[in-house]
């Protein structure tokens, strides 16, 4: 680890852009994780300057929100999501795809549950990462298999190889679904050995 010492907040800005581009220069398709409030807005301002000057590429990235609040409309200006779009998103060249937020208009379930694993009605927190992905198998208790299709740049080729990416998540009581629904799922503290993503949204066929 590297310790460096700056002497104030605009130089603590640049030089955290300059870190970030020369990452991004090594590994164009990393996965970043946006943090909001007033601490990374010099840093956000740099960015964005040197998108414009064609210094940094975005187009490749995945990027994702460290939290939200929930429930908030995607359009209220203390939400993450209208922070992280009017603060860099809406300003540099990352492509809509690749932004996986946290959904904080996600409908809760109808039915209720005592899951204890339920975001929704046991307040089981949420937290990273957001896949969609569409259910493939779902034979075991309160777990499902989901599946999605992504995308591995071979440099050796120059072309991009589609892979499938499966993992195992948590089913609450209170959410109903079948083999073939797409669904959303957000990340979670370890549940077992194997699951730390639980089911928040389906989108019936």
């Amino acid at each position: 680890m590297q310790l460096l010492i700056i002497k104030n907040y605009k130089e603590l800005s640049k030089a955290a852009c300059i870190i970030l581009t020369k990452e991004l220069k090594k590994n164009p398709s990393s996965n970043i994780a946006f943090a909001t409030g007033k601490t990374p807005k010099g840093l956000y301002k740099e960015l964005i300057k040197a998108n414009k000057k064609h210094l940094i590429n975005f187009s490749k990235i995945k990027a994702f929100s460290l939290d939200e609040y929930y429930p908030i409309k995607k359009s209220d200006k203390q939400s993450y999501y209208y922070y992280l779009h009017s603060n860099l998103f809406s300003h540099i060249n990352v492509n809509p795809s690749n932004i996986h937020l946290l959904n904080s208009e996600a409908k809760s379930p109808k039915k209720e549950c005592s899951d204890k694993h339920c975001p929704f009605h046991n307040g089981f927190g949420m937290h990273g990462r957001t896949f969609d992905g569409a259910v493939i198998k779902m034979n075991m208790q309160k777990t499902a298999i989901i599946e999605w299709p992504r995308f591995i740049y071979l440099n050796k080729f120059e072309r991009y190889e589609k892979r499938r990416s499966r993992i195992k998540v948590h089913k609450p009581d209170c959410i109903d679904l079948k083999v073939g629904d797409n669904v959303k799922v957000m990340e979670t503290r370890p549940i077992s050995k194997t699951k730390n993503f639980v089911i928040v949204e389906v989108e019936k066929k």
